[in-house]
């Protein structure tokens, strides 16, 4: 089935017109959206008749045993322009990456299913259109329509589970007594609930379209937001302390800090306090602080000056 991709029926054959605006119909019905809205392209289906002749659909009558079966809709990923005008109409490719060609060629295989679902690598199935489309996919295809399968599933004895874990215990006996999993829960009224989105991250394929959503957990949120106010509060602090300085602060003096500070030990150390003659005993080295004051510099530009010419005058020496 297209979605946003003319409905082509027979308009004699009113049996399958019936079931074409069935399908519609049942489309419409779920695409629990508000203001986002789909038009429906194209609908392809199979005939009763071939279904019946077909490998797969006697395979599927005998798994049935007389139980019963639902129309829902699966969304995947597409990398071939099936189904869309001008694209061979149902002609499919056979690309890794394409996965619906993948279906219609092998139809499912629980090997290629993805791991990351939230019961496990099992093919997933959903009667809310709109929840089906969050996962279709156009893989490098320039296309404005999205391809969605609606699929006849096997709906005997199901097994309605809320969680993962409930669905690991009753797995076992759901595969070998021909259960259905269906899980359990409202249906959100539109795209402002959280749906259950696949483990990866959907992104936008080139010149496709598809759904990118970003879900924050509240704690989250809050932890974040607690720890940009307490940066921006002490970015104000340090900044009010700056100001509050009754001496401004020295101006930088470029590439010589570093020569400076490494002359600076030794320059104080050869340099002897005032009253502190040759021979009068042993010398007593200043502090730098001292040092910096006795030199009567008035910025650190001053103070390079003066370190640099003592410094040629001691290698002169």
């Amino acid at each position: 089935m297209g979605v946003n991709s003319k409905k082509q029926s027979h308009p004699t054959d009113t049996i399958i017109e019936h079931a074409f605006q069935t399908v519609e119909n049942g489309f419409k019905k779920k695409w629990l959206h508000t203001s986002k809205s789909a038009q429906i392209h194209a609908i392809y289906g199979i005939t009763e008749g071939d279904l019946a002749r077909s490998y797969r659909g006697k395979w599927f009558a005998r798994s049935m045993n007389g139980g019963v079966y639902r129309h829902l809709f699966h969304g995947t990923r597409r990398a071939y322009r099936i189904g869309d005008p001008g694209a061979g109409l149902l002609t499919r490719c056979h690309r890794e990456s394409c996965n619906l060609c993948g279906i219609l060629r092998k139809s499912f295989t629980i090997t290629a299913a993805r791991p990351g679902g939230k019961f496990g690598p099992r093919i997933y199935t959903t009667e809310v259109s709109l929840k089906a489309d969050i996962y279709v996919r156009n893989h490098y295809v320039r296309s404005n329509l999205h391809a969605m399968l609606l699929c006849r599933v096997a709906y005997n004895r199901p097994r309605f589970v809320s969680v993962a874990r409930r669905f690991v215990r009753t797995l076992a006996t759901t595969v070998r007594q021909n259960f259905s999993i269906v899980e359990k829960g409202q249906l959100p009224p539109d795209m402002n609930a959280t749906f259950a989105l696949p483990g990866e991250i959907i992104t936008r394929a080139k010149s496709g379209a598809s759904g990118q959503r970003l879900v924050i957990e509240t704690w989250t949120g809050c932890v974040f937001i607690a720890a940009t106010a307490a940066l921006l509060v002490l970015v104000h602090v340090g900044i009010v302390r700056i100001l509050r300085l009754r001496e401004p602060l020295a101006a930088t003096s470029g590439i010589g800090d570093i020569d400076i500070m490494n002359s600076a030990d030794d320059t104080t150390a050869r340099t002897p306090r005032a009253g502190a003659e040759d021979g009068d005993g042993p010398r007593e080295d200043m502090s730098l602080l001292e040092f910096t004051r006795g030199l009567g510099t008035a910025s650190s530009r001053d103070l390079a000056k003066s370190l640099r010419n003592r410094r040629v005058q001691r290698h002169k020496s």
